[in-house]
C-alpha cells in the first residue's frame, strides 16, 4: 500500500529556499495550495519570487499575478538584484500580470510593449507564451510529473488580501476563492498566496479571506520580534497537509541570496522568548 506522499500527484518539490525545505518536511506538494503571510517587508514577496524562479530553473511554468500597490515593472526591478533572478525565464517560463491598477505605463521591460488585446484589462508584461483559460493557459496537465521538481505548473497572487479592498461584493470573495481553489487543485496547479498581516510583531492578527487557510495545505508565518535595539525575522510554519512538520520557531535573513532559514531552532530561541514589548501598533493603514 502507497502513501500520498509516493503517489506521482502529492510527490513535494524541493522549493530551492535554504532551510524551508526541512521546516515543510521536504518541499510543497505539486497541485497543493501554499500560503505566505507577514507584516509588510518581512519577505512575502521575495519568498513568492524565489520559489517561482527556482521552479522555473526546473523546467517549470508560473504565472505571477501581483494586487499590491507596485506594478511587476518595478517588482521585477528590484528583484534582479537578487542572485536567483534570471531575466531569460521572463516571460518565457514565469509571466507576470499587474492588477494593482495603478495605470502606469507598460514600456519599462522589454517584452512590454505589446499592445494588450482589452485595454480594459489588467496589465500584463508582453505576449504570455500560453493562451486560453485556466485550465490550458500554463500547459497541458501531466499525470506523471518528473522527481525532483522538473515541469509543473504554479500560480502566485501576490497580495490577495488586496481583493478584500476592491470586491465589488465583498461576501462572494470567499466562495469565489474557494472555487478558484478547487478547479486549479484538479487541474493540478499549485497555488501560491500572500498575504499581508496588520500587526508588526508577534500578536493576534488575523485575515480570513473566506477561509482561505482552511483550504491550504501549507501556510508559512513570517512575522518580526523586538531584542537589544533590533527587529529580527522569525518564521513559523502553522499548518503542513498530509505530513507532520517542523514547528520549532526559526529566524531568517533577507539578503542577495533572497530568503535563507536557519540551519537550527535553536538560534531563533534567544530573540523567539523575548516578551512582545515593542511596536505593538497595529499597521492596516500602511
Amino acid at each position: 500500500m502507497t502513501s500520498p506522499g509516493d503517489q506521482p500527484r502529492f510527490r513535494r518539490r524541493a522549493t530551492g529556499i535554504p532551510g524551508l525545505d526541512t521546516l515543510i518536511h521536504g518541499g510543497i506538494i505539486a497541485g497543493a495550495v501554499f500560503i505566505v503571510q507577514g507584516p509588510p517587508g518581512a519577505g512575502k514577496t521575495i519568498m513568492a519570487n524565489q520559489l517561482c524562479f527556482h521552479h522555473a530553473k526546473e523546467g517549470g511554468k508560473a504565472l505571477y499575478v501581483t494586487l499590491l500597490a507596485e506594478a511587476h515593472d518595478r517588482l521585477l526591478w528590484l528583484m534582479k538584484e537578487m542572485t536567483f533572478y534570471d531575466p531569460a525565464m521572463v516571460p518565457s517560463n514565469i509571466y507576470f500580470i499587474s492588477g494593482c491598477g495603478c495605470g502606469c505605463a507598460p514600456t519599462a521591460l522589454p517584452w512590454a510593449s505589446a499592445p494588450l488585446k482589452n485595454p480594459a484589462s489588467p496589465r500584463s508584461a508582453g505576449t504570455p507564451p500560453w493562451s486560453g483559460c485556466c485550465s490550458t493557459s500554463l500547459g497541458p496537465r501531466s499525470s506523471t510529473p518528473s522527481p525532483g521538481g522538473g515541469g509543473g505548473r504554479r500560480l502566485v497572487v501576490d497580495g490577495v488580501d488586496a481583493l478584500t479592498l476592491t470586491a465589488v461584493h465583498p461576501q462572494r470573495l470567499g466562495p469565489f476563492l474557494t472555487a478558484l481553489i478547487n478547479v486549479l487543485k484538479e487541474i493540478g496547479v499549485t497555488s501560491i498566496f500572500t498575504v499581508k498581516l496588520t500587526r508588526l510583531t508577534s500578536g493576534p492578527s488575523v485575515v480570513s479571506l473566506g477561509g482561505l487557510s482552511a483550504l491550504a495545505e501549507n501556510v508559512i508565518l513570517l512575522r518580526y520580534q523586538e531584542r537589544a535595539g533590533r527587529l529580527h525575522r522569525l518564521a513559523s510554519v502553522l499548518k503542513v497537509g498530509e505530513s507532520a512538520f517542523d514547528s520549532a520557531i526559526r529566524e531568517y535573513t533577507i539578503g542577495a541570496n533572497g530568503i535563507e532559514f536557519a540551519t537550527f531552532a535553536a538560534s531563533a530561541h534567544p530573540v523567539a522568548t523575548t516578551a512582545d514589548a515593542g511596536f505593538p501598533w497595529d499597521i492596516a493603514h500602511d
